[in-house]
């Protein structure tokens, strides 16, 4: 008894198996080539919109790099403009407090010859001091500090601008007395003390010219 030739239908099931096989892998194939195809346009979007992206902000920077130079030539000109202003605010306080100063401080024994206003230092060619109002006489000197409103900051840089005063003048031989003072338009009691403590006077608005604050009896005015 011989058995059936099952050798056709054997093949004809493993070729259906390979074309199967063959169809999956195409399709596969297909769908990683739309993948591929639809990775290569996400990515041709993003480095576009990257590319927009940077453009911008090299737009941006540049409008601020602008907005900085604008900032920094109106703050010059702010600058520039306040200077003047305050220069001529100074001006205005210390003519305030000039005139008659010589003879006011005569009452109190000083018999200044000289009275200038904004007197510069300089040594070697450079600006050293920069004095507000500037008595002087033979035998002494008198260097007031004008404020609008004086602190006690500017009671200890006037005592220092002083020392360098004395150091500039006594390296030139001139050996006479400095004295000190401070005046404001408006001085609290707490500076008007401190700069009383530190020996130096105090001159205050009165009326339309201004005064030397009376000092207390154990006041002793200093001089370097």
């Amino acid at each position: 008894m011989s058995l059936p030739d099952t050798t056709g239908a054997s093949f004809e099931r493993a070729w259906a198996a390979i074309e199967r096989l063959a169809e999956q892998q195409n399709e596969r194939a297909k769908k990683s080539d739309a993948e591929m195809e639809e990775l290569r346009k996400r990515t041709a979007e993003t480095q576009e919109s990257q590319e927009k992206l940077t453009t911008a902000i090299y737009l941006l920077i540049d409008e601020i790099k602008e907005d900085i130079k604008d900032l920094r030539a109106s703050r010059k000109r702010f600058d520039r403009e306040m200077g003047k202003l305050s220069q001529r605010f100074g001006d205005i306080i210390e003519e305030i407090f000039k005139p008659n100063l010589a003879k006011k401080f005569k009452k109190l024994g000083f018999e200044f010859e000289r009275e200038n206003l904004r007197v510069k230092i300089e040594s070697d060619g450079k600006i050293i001091l920069e004095l507000d109002i500037f008595l002087e006489n033979g035998d002494s000197v008198m260097v007031v500090e004008v404020k609008s409103h004086p602190t006690e900051r500017d009671v200890t840089e006037l005592v220092n601008r002083i020392k360098r005063l004395r150091e500039y003048l006594d390296a030139r031989n001139d050996h006479r007395k400095i004295y000190g003072a401070i005046g404001g338009m408006k001085i609290s009691r707490n500076v008007k003390e401190y700069t009383m403590v530190n020996g130096m006077y105090v001159i205050e608005p009165s009326g339309r010219s201004v005064r030397i604050c009376e000092t207390s009896s154990d006041f002793h005015a200093s001089y370097w």
